[in-house]
């Protein structure tokens, strides 16, 4: 696998065994759709119209940059970003939209305190090198007029071996 399916999958299971998000999982006859990576704005849009299920995490991406430090010690710092979104069906009516924030702090809470949880009992989250409570921020965000809730930003580092070029990847 790859960096960033790596982290997108692990988002997907922690969404998958949340009871609140349910992803994937039977809710009357149906599968809930509730876990979503996130290209662009329209398409995230899309499914929320028509086949996404509420509460959702959608995995909006990643970015980052390379530092150089003490010895040449090359670090990959990555940002990452997740969004907890509600859907209300009268976006006017602000008792929906705060309740809507309520309940998507609370699932976005959960996830931290999971990955936290996780880092401390193993010493490991994933393919995350480092889970620092102090490079975890959030903000609130709002779609189409009805779906309202967080970004969660999770800062994180890495010491990819990029110093030396492997020559077998490139053609004399």
């Amino acid at each position: 696998m790859g960096f960033f399916k790596d982290r997108s999958d692990y988002f997907k299971s922690l969404a998958n065994k949340h009871k609140l998000v349910a992803h994937k999982r039977i809710e009357g006859k149906h599968e809930k759709n509730s876990f979503h990576r996130m290209n662009d704005e329209e398409e995230l849009l899309a499914a929320c119209v028509n086949w996404a299920h509420f509460p959702c995490v959608v995995h909006a991406g990643m970015s980052g940059r390379y530092t150089e430090g003490k010895q040449s010690l090359v670090k990959r710092k990555t940002t990452n970003q997740l969004m907890f979104l509600s859907k209300v069906d009268h976006p006017t009516n602000m008792d929906s939209r705060e309740a809507c924030y309520d309940l998507t702090m609370e699932i976005m809470e959960d996830f931290i305190a999971f990955m936290l949880g996780e880092f401390h009992e193993k010493g490991f989250c994933s393919n995350f090198s480092n889970i620092d409570l102090n490079r975890f921020s959030f903000s609130t965000v709002s779609f189409n007029g009805n779906l309202f809730g967080w970004q969660l930003t999770i800062e994180d580092d890495a010491f990819p071996d990029i110093t030396n070029s492997d020559t077998s990847k490139w053609f004399d």
